[in-house]
């Protein structure tokens, strides 16, 4: 792989120091010394590799924070970052790395002993990306083979069906008689003979997709919560969670695109209003993103007002919920956007009289994407 490298400093010395243990193993380095312009150095060279070397950490949480609040690729762009530290920071570095604010670190002041320490850093954070990507294909192959399976069995009963049928037409005219019927069942005997014959082609390739099933079933589904409340965080996953679903959780906007730098969920649930980047922001970001915009994300509102939704699907939202969350029209709600049901949103309750939640939700989805659309037919003119 071929590195593209970015040093943000604030030290022309250092950047020397280290582009030069760089330069004998990578030739895209570019330095950004002071700058007044980061977001842009960031936004035109898109690092694979961002070193942070700053007198203290402080300043280098600062540069990243800002790049996240006003960069419009870094949220969309895989990379790694590489803290370089001083000896009475080691400790602090090394909690900001557990937590993912950061994904290496390395001491730095006084100057290492090891010069290789650094480039050996750059290629396990390389590997990284590599194994990443990899990962996040081998999980999409495995999502494609479980709905194709799916899409087999269906077939495999409805040939099964066919041949009932067939069966209880050839015993009708047995018991009965009619010679009407004769060209019509020779046709249907014809049938019989073909779906004889494509069972046994077509089994071998139904055996494999069950294989296939069966190993996309051993990939636990992830789902990324984002809320900055911790109770509505610890309500989530214990619904979630007795589902067998893995849980990811993020207190902020923020750190959810931390997050989606080196995790891939399967779908996210996201809290409308929080500081900082809201969800729709969040979310317009996600889609914004090749790697991202495939995945499913679920709009939490604290209520069902149109503008509310509206700017939640316009950001790309899939769909929405209202607080208090129910658990069950949750957990169906995720099971159609996974495509592990068949799940219609008009359950038994919401054919009564009585609205539920969801029977107003539904209407309020109706509703506003017609807005939406009327909206836009308006602008368009």
């Amino acid at each position: 792989m071929k590195a593209s490298i970015l040093i943000a400093t604030d030290s022309s010395k250092d950047a020397q120091s280290i582009e030069w243990q760089l330069t004998k193993d990578h030739k895209k380095i570019f330095v950004s010394i002071r700058s007044n312009s980061p977001v842009k150095d960031f936004d035109d060279h898109k690092p694979n590799i961002l070193i942070l070397a700053f007198a203290d950490m402080a300043k280098a949480e600062a540069y990243y924070i800002d790049l996240y609040h006003n960069s419009s690729v870094i949220g969309s762009y895989p990379h790694r970052t590489i803290l370089l530290c001083n000896k009475d920071e080691i400790e602090q570095a090394f909690q900001a790395c557990k937590q993912d604010h950061f994904d290496d670190y390395i001491l730095f002041w006084p100057t290492a002993a090891d010069a290789n320490q650094l480039s050996m850093a750059t290629d396990r954070a390389l590997l990284n990306l590599e194994s990443a990507k990899v990962h996040a294909e081998n999980r999409d192959i495995n999502k494609l083979s479980f709905r194709r399976s799916n899409l087999d069995s269906k077939f495999t009963d409805y040939i099964n069906q066919a041949k009932k049928y067939i069966t209880a037409i050839n015993q009708f005219q047995q018991d009965h008689d009619y010679q009407h019927l004769t060209a019509l069942l020779q046709t249907f005997s014809q049938l019989t003979t073909w779906l004889k014959d494509l069972s046994p082609q077509y089994e071998p390739h139904i055996e494999s997709t069950r294989q296939l099933k069966n190993s996309a079933k051993k990939i636990s589904v992830t789902i990324l919560v984002v809320d900055d409340d911790k109770l509505a965080q610890n309500l989530a996953k214990a619904a979630l969670a007795n589902e067998n679903y893995n849980v990811m959780l993020a207190s902020s906007g923020y750190e959810a695109l931390r997050l989606l730098r080196k995790h891939h969920p399967d779908l996210i649930l996201m809290d409308m209003n929080m500081p900082e980047f809201d969800g729709v922001e969040v979310t317009r970001r996600i889609k914004a993103s090749a790697l991202l915009a495939s995945i499913p994300v679920i709009m939490v509102t604290g209520n069902n007002a149109k503008a509310d939704v509206i700017s939640s699907l316009k950001a790309g939202a899939s769909d929405f919920i209202v607080k208090p969350i129910s658990r069950e029209i949750l957990l169906d709600k995720i099971a159609k956007l996974l495509h592990l049901s068949n799940v219609n949103y008009v359950t038994q309750e919401t054919k009564e009289p009585q609205e539920t939640q969801e029977t107003q939700e539904t209407q309020e989805t109706q509703e506003t994407q017609e807005t939406q659309e009327t909206q836009e037919t308006q602008d368009s003119d």
